[in-house]
């Protein structure tokens, strides 16, 4: 930069601006004669602090000290040079010392117009070591040639710059030698420039050191002169330039290298910052400014330190972490440690959703450099993959073979849970990257000791060879070990469990074994060929069939050939003399083999029976059969055929005869089953009649004789009955017209009927009857009840019959029988006169009873053993005898039963054990027979009932319409409309006459007749004759107990009458009747354990919970006949218990449910007479439970 020179002062000096130029380090001033400064270089600037424009036209005054003597100023003016230390003060006035050369400014005339000074701020006067040190340093010396003459001074860095020792002499001779050949002129040219003409020296030359090495240096110089102007010397410094050209050569490099790892830096695909060692940044390259865009340029940054960016980042909210969006300040301290702490840092997502490795790297010069390397599209692999890798580990944990694999540096690479779980090593100790050394000391160390077969395994994964045997475990498990080297230098080996396997195959050589010498034991040849006709095997009896061509029977042969060989022998008649005919048909059938087996002659005589079967993959099996003795005796048998063929014809006659018979057997026995309903009717009717007339007679006022007369013909007429019911029920059987039912009954029950059948007739006789219930025996079994006490009752009416004295025990259990039955098995036992071992095999037969004196001292038809034999074979059971002349009888008796968990609750059952108090009723007779509506009727009035009668079925539907009954009593067999038709048609009526209680009263009493009776709809069925008091219980129990409300005002013509009111609109119910009749539940329950009877009543409260809760399910669907059978079912379940407030509720229940709003009403009064009943039952059970 040139100085500046006030443009007039310059002109008339004629002062050459460029010769004061930016290189020159010394301050050069200038002053006019006045002492005002006129120039003032940038060096000036630096030296003093004052800037150019500051300076010129200032007085000396101004970097001059007061104190400063004046006088060299003027002596300069007077032409003589001088140089001198002295003072100068700065801006700030503080004075300074300066080297300070001052020589006159003069013009072409040579007159003296000003002063130029060139000044240097001087070292204090002990520093000329450090200027000395400072030379070395800088490589620079300096040197003086004073003129005239040839002196030259030099510093010694000057010397050391030439190579040579300091201190030598030095001519200018001396000084030129030293410089290159092709500088040296150049150099003396220069000098002798700057002496003659006082141009400043300014050259750069190449010096010659003695050792011959060659420097680059550079010289500057300038001329003093004398007051003449003549030069007096010439002085300057000399630089070394050789290390510097040197390091600017390098620079230059290094410029150009950064240049291009700057550009590297802008091309790569990531973003690259640097900061220096004070962590202040540096450079970032293109790619760091678009990921933060909002940091601008390098220019924004400079001077910024890694904090101040971090902060900006911060605010500009893109750094996607909790803490750095909750809490800055601590983000920013733990980044900060994290940094000069150099940890290495996590994958991070930043605000544009991308995943970013950042990683920062610390120079040798204490620079770091960061680099954000963008990893989405790696992240989203490694997440892919790491779903890739569970699906992968997923598909290897349900491999049922257990599987590792090892990488190539034998590291663990995949298992899968089979494997984990073979080993018996803790899943945590499997981890990808695991050497294999300690995994397979875990697994030594968890196996035991003697489990060795797993080691070799080890072995090759190791060694990285083919591994393929087996490993027998201790515990007696086998597996495949295979085992295989990866391309990609890894292992992998395959656990598979062929325990089973190897056992097949054991068991497979073991069937072929006993197949093999199965084959060998047949009687018949067999040959097996495959999909190609190559004999595979066959047995000796199929090779000796062919006895003359045996030896081409053999494996490996074809078919065709071992055929063709056979037929050259003459072994076969039918292919002389066309054998290879012969043969291609023999070929067909075995290719193509029919259905049946085919005959084959041999040329012995013998005949072969031959039967060939294609297998599924092509092969054939073939059989052979010698039937020769069987065709013989064919042939015998064909001749013999004639003569059968008369035979036949005569079979066939015989046959159409027989068939005749049949069909007038059939008829026969279809006349036989008429006759047999017709006689259980006809019978029992006038019997009925005979015992009514027993029963009204006998409750008039009769004399003990009269009632002696009585007594005997009731006695007689029962006897009677019972020997038509005897003679019916095997008339039944003979014809098999006897239907066995199956419903719930409890066996405890039936013993404790037939005892309250016998018991009085058995403490009579003096006789103890005693029963023995094994537990085995189920508490509800499915069965024929009826049938079942018909045996018992049988045995024991026997035993009673031929026991004098002692006792008679009734042993009842149960055994497991077929099919999930149950054979329940009892005994009879008495202490009687016994059965001759003669009479044994006889005693079921029909009509059998002993000798013709048991017949006149017992009476009876004989039959009772005969049916309950019959009856018990019916049930899948028998009867058996044992017994001695004087020691008694054991009859046995087995039947098959179905054990049942809930007990049926069954109307027969109902009618038996209801023993409710029994009130005046409206009661409707309909029977055809007039003594028999004459005796019911007259027994029933004298019941006090109001009885209206009618002939026919027809009349009692009038009757019903009319006249709204408490019970109807309903003949079956009656004539115009029988019983059936009429309860169908009154259950259709409308209003409360649709579910009045009919009873069939009927001797038609055949079990296929019975279910016709129910799905009428009748509400029991009682047989004729009569039983009195099983008709008074019924009346009682059907007929309800709030009193007669049926009435009629003028007979049977009279006018309907009102429906009866529902006993739950009146208080009687609650007030009057008892929640339970004890009576009837001591009668019907008290025969059974009291801790079975607690455990009934206990399961009574959830059972009319289900029974309401199916009554309220069908009025939600307005289901009214559900609703109806709903109630009858709960009727018929508190009739079982003597629950009468119970029974009265839901019969107005059921007779309300003929509209929905009136099932509705009687809902809340049934539900709530259901709780009073529910408690009590509670509280009776506990009463039956104390009883224990």
């Amino acid at each position: 930069m040139a100085s500046l020179i006030r443009s007039d002062v310059a002109g008339q000096l004629g002062v050459d601006v460029g010769s004061l130029v930016d290189a020159i380090d010394d301050a050069i001033i200038a002053f006019d004669p006045a002492g005002t400064i006129v120039a003032w270089n940038p060096a000036a600037e630096r030296l003093f602090g004052i800037v150019t424009t500051d300076a010129i036209g200032g007085p000396r005054s101004l970097i001059e000290p007061e104190d400063d003597p004046a006088g060299w100023f003027d002596g300069v003016l007077g032409g003589r040079p001088r140089r001198f230390r002295g003072r100068r003060t700065d801006a700030q006035h503080n004075p300074f010392p300066v080297d300070v050369t001052a020589s006159p400014i003069v013009n072409a005339d040579g007159a003296v117009q000003g002063v130029v000074q060139t000044l240097r701020r001087a070292p204090m006067e002990d520093s000329r070591p450090l200027i000395e040190l400072a030379e070395d340093m800088a490589w620079i010396g300096h040197w003086r040639i004073e003129t005239p003459g040839d002196r030259h001074v030099w510093s010694a860095q000057t010397y050391r710059i030439h190579g040579i020792e300091p201190g030598t002499p030095m001519s200018s001779a001396n000084a030129s030698a030293l410089y290159h050949p092709d500088d040296r002129e150049r150099v003396a040219a220069a000098v002798n420039q700057a002496i003659r003409f006082g141009v400043d020296i300014a050259f750069e030359a190449k010096i010659i050191w003695p050792d011959g090495t060659v420097r680059k240096v550079a010289c500057r110089g300038t001329t003093e002169r004398g007051r003449d102007g003549k030069a007096t010397a010439v002085v300057g410094v000399l630089q070394d330039l050789t290390d510097q050209i040197a390091a600017r050569e390098t620079l230059a490099e290094r410029n150009r290298a950064l240049a291009i790892l700057r550009e590297t830096v802008e091309i790569v695909p990531y973003s690259i910052s640097v900061y220096d060692e004070h962590d202040r940044f540096v450079l970032a390259n293109r790619k760091y400014f678009e990921l933060y865009p909002y940091l601008e340029n390098e220019t924004k940054l400079i001077g910024k330190t890694f904090e101040d960016v971090l902060r900006i980042s911060l605010q500009n909210k893109v750094i996607m972490d909790r803490t750095a969006l909750e809490d800055p300040e601590n983000y920013v301290a733990a980044r900060m440690a994290d940094r000069r702490g150099g940890l290495p840092m996590a994958e991070r997502r930043l605000a544009n959703g991308h995943w970013y490795l950042i990683r920062e790297n610390r120079t040798t010069s204490g620079h770091t450099i960061s680099t954000r390397i963008d990893i989405t599209e790696q992240k989203q692999a490694q997440l892919e993959l790491g779903r890739t890798m569970e699906v992968l580990q997923a598909t290897l944990d349900t491999m049922p073979n257990a599987l590792i694999a090892f990488d190539a540096d034998n590291r663990l690479m995949a298992w899968n849970s089979a494997f984990v779980s073979l080993v018996g090593v803790e899943p945590e100790r499997f981890e990808r990257g695991r050497p294999l050394r300690g995994l397979t000391k875990d697994v030594l160390a968890k196996l035991p000791s003697t489990e060795t077969g797993i080691r070799p395994m080890f072995l090759h994964i190791a060694r990285r060879s083919p591994a393929d045997f087996e490993w027998r475990r201790n515990d007696g498990e086998i597996y495949a070990v295979l085992g295989r080297p990866m391309p990609n230098g890894g292992y992998v080996t395959l656990f598979r469990n062929v325990t089973t396997e190897r056992r097949a195959q054991v068991r497979a050589a073991q069937f072929e074994h006993r197949l093999s010498n199965a084959l060998e034991l047949m009687s018949e040849g067999f040959a097996l060929f495959d999909a190609n006709d190559i004999l595979i095997l066959c047995n000796e009896t199929y090779r000796r069939m062919y006895g003359k061509s045996t030896a081409y029977i053999r494996p490996g042969r074809r078919f065709v050939d071992i055929v063709r060989d056979a037929a050259a022998t003459g072994q076969f008649p039918a292919a002389v003399g066309r054998e290879e005919e012969w043969v291609a048909e023999r070929l067909e059938l075995h290719r193509n083999p029919p259905d049946q087996p085919t005959l084959q002659a041999l040329a012995d005589g013998r005949v072969l029976l031959v039967a060939e079967n294609r297998t599924s993959d092509g092969g054939s099996v073939g059989i052979r059969s010698d039937i020769t003795e069987r065709v013989r005796t064919e042939n015998d048998l064909r001749a013999a055929r004639d003569e059968l063929e008369e035979q036949a014809q005569s079979l066939r006659d015989l046959a159409e005869q027989i068939d005749a018979a049949r069909l007038r057997a059939e008829e026969a026995g279809a006349a036989k089953s008429r006759f047999l309903a017709v006689m259980s009717h006809e019978l029992r009717t006038p019997m009925t009649g005979l015992l009514g007339m027993i029963e009204l007679a006998s409750r008039t006022e009769l004399s003990k004789e009269q009632q002696g007369y009585v007594r005997i013909m009731r006695d007689s007429a029962e006897t009677l009955l019972a020997l038509l019911n005897d003679i019916l029920d095997f008339s039944k059987l003979e014809a098999g017209k006897v239907q066995l039912e199956e419903i719930t009954f409890a066996p405890e029950q039936i013993i404790g009927d037939v005892f309250g059948l016998f018991q009085a007739q058995a403490s009579a006789k003096g006789l103890v009857l005693e029963a023995d219930l094994r537990p085995s025996v189920p508490a509800w079994v499915r069965g024929d009840p009826l049938r079942v006490k018909q045996i018992l009752s049988n045995l024991i009416s026997n035993a009673i019959k031929f026991t004098t004295k002692g006792r008679i025990t009734v042993r009842l259990g149960a055994t497991e029988g077929p099919s999930g039955l149950v054979r329940l098995q009892g005994e009879v036992i008495d202490t009687g006169q016994g059965i001759a071992a003669g009479v044994l095999e006889h005693l079921f037969q029909a009509f059998e009873q002993g000798d013709s004196s048991t017949t006149r001292q017992f009476g009876g038809t004989g039959l009772g053993l005969a049916i309950s034999r019959r009856l018990a074979e019916g049930m899948g059971g028998s009867i058996t005898v044992e017994s001695e002349l004087g020691r008694g009888s054991v009859f046995r008796f087995a039947v098959l039963v179905r054990v049942s968990t809930v007990p049926a609750v069954e109307d027969q059952r109902l009618a038996d054990e209801d023993e409710l108090p029994t009130l005046p009723r409206r009661i409707l007779l309909a029977e055809d027979n007039d003594v028999n509506r004459m005796l019911v009727s007259k027994v029933l009035g004298q019941s006090g009932h109001q009885v209206d009668e009618v002939a026919d079925g027809q009349q009692a539907l009038q009757a019903a319409t009319r006249v709204t009954y408490d019970l109807i009593l309903m003949d079956m067999q009656m004539p115009v409309m029988d019983g059936v038709e009429a309860t169908r048609a009154i259950r259709q009526l409308p209003g409360a006459a649709a579910t009045v209680p009919i009873v069939a009263l009927t001797a038609d009493a055949l079990p296929e007749h019975r279910h016709i009776y129910f799905d009428a709809g009748i509400d029991e069925l009682l047989t004729k004759p009569v039983d009195w008091r099983l008709l008074d219980r019924t009346i009682a129990r059907l007929g309800g107990r709030e009193g007669a409300s049926g009435t009629a005002t003028g007979g049977e013509a009279s006018a309907p009458t009102p429906p009866r009111e529902t006993p739950l609109e009146s208080p009687s119910v609650a007030d009057d009747v008892p929640v339970f009749d004890v009576t009837r539940v001591e009668e019907v329950l008290g025969v059974l354990p009291p801790k079975r009877v607690a455990g009934m009543l206990s399961m009574l409260p959830s059972e009319i919970e289900l029974r309401l809760a199916e009554f309220q399910s069908a009025l939600d669907d307005k289901d009214l006949v559900r609703a109806r059978r709903a109630a009858h079912t709960l009727k018929g379940l508190a009739a079982n218990f003597g629950a009468t407030q119970l029974v009265s509720a839901s019969r107005a229940a059921e007779v309300a449910c003929d509209t929905l709003d009136g099932g509705q009403a009687a809902l809340s009064g049934m539900a709530e007479v259901a709780k009073r009943t529910s408690a009590a039952a509670v509280e009776l059970s506990a009463t039956f439970r104390a009883r224990q």
